[in-house]
């Protein structure tokens, strides 16, 4: 959940199941665990490190082929309309939690499929300009950085 999400822990590559923690710019993830009105069920997509990275069991992945489907079903999840879905599925009481089985009993809105990829494909835009967004920070930081330790080496 931070804008520049970095790298933590690492993973063998011999990891039983690893190919189902791995996320790519199309997952859609959905954190399963948290107060109501905190992170739990607010969907993201990945950018920065995160993608072609693992994340742990408390984030519901939602694979999807192609750039528009994972926009449309960010853009759908993130709205009020199923936050409210969410939230009455979690389960527990000090830390709610939510399963593949509740993610996937939201009710989606529909629309004509030209329109759901539009709208999938404006919403995959967004994703898209924060992870350059990310990666052009993470350079401009870098440079300055650099600048730094050469004037304190001078």
């Amino acid at each position: 959940m931070r804008a520049d999400p970095e790298t933590s822990d690492y993973l063998s590559p011999r990891t039983k199941g690893l190919d189902g923690l791995i996320v790519n710019d199309t997952t859609v993830l959905v954190p399963g665990d948290g107060q109501l009105n905190g992170i739990i069920g607010h969907p993201i997509l990945p950018i920065g490190d995160v993608v072609g990275g693992a994340v742990n069991n408390h984030a519901i992945r939602l694979f999807c082929s192609k750039e528009e489907i994972a926009g449309f079903l960010f853009a759908a999840l993130s709205s009020e309309y199923s936050r409210r879905q969410l939230k009455a599925r979690a389960y527990g009481s000090s830390i709610p939690s939510l399963d593949e089985a509740a993610v996937s009993g939201v009710v989606l809105p529909t629309f004509q499929p030209k329109r759901m990829e539009e709208l999938g494909r404006r919403a995959f835009a967004v994703r898209t300009a924060r992870h350059e967004a990310v990666i052009k920070e993470r350079e401009a930081r870098s440079v300055l950085e650099r600048w730094i330790e050469g004037q304190g080496a001078a």
